[in-house]
């Protein structure tokens, strides 16, 4: 019986706390001609949100290489927006990171 208890516990506080959530940021906006791409991606208020830094640094690398630059670098730190209030408090949020194009744009 004792187990049960512990397990039911378990569940009860890992609901409370949330789970770790891996989440894929993508291309949400940004100026070409000044070479700012924002990367983004969104959570709910249960989630813990993870990022691969990596998988990040690739998509911004990808829209400025689609936009003549030849690479990407950080720029500044993360943003987050509450795009929906709750009782509980935000209930999704957004992250935007941004990233500057480096290498200089090609003329086409």
């Amino acid at each position: 019986m004792k187990s049960v208890w512990g397990c039911l516990l378990f569940a009860g506080l890992a609901l409370l706390t949330g789970c770790v959530t891996p989440k894929v940021v993508r291309a949400s906006g940004g100026d070409r001609a000044a070479g700012l791409v924002d990367l983004s991606f969104q959570y709910g208020i249960r989630e813990k949100p993870r990022f691969s830094t990596r998988q990040a640094l690739d998509a911004a690398r990808a829209q400025c290489r689609a936009w003549g630059y030849t690479d990407a670098e950080p720029f500044g730190g993360r943003r987050g927006n509450c795009e929906r209030m709750g009782r509980g408090g935000c209930e999704l949020t957004t992250v935007t990171i941004p990233y500057k194009c480096t290498g200089g744009a090609a003329v086409r």
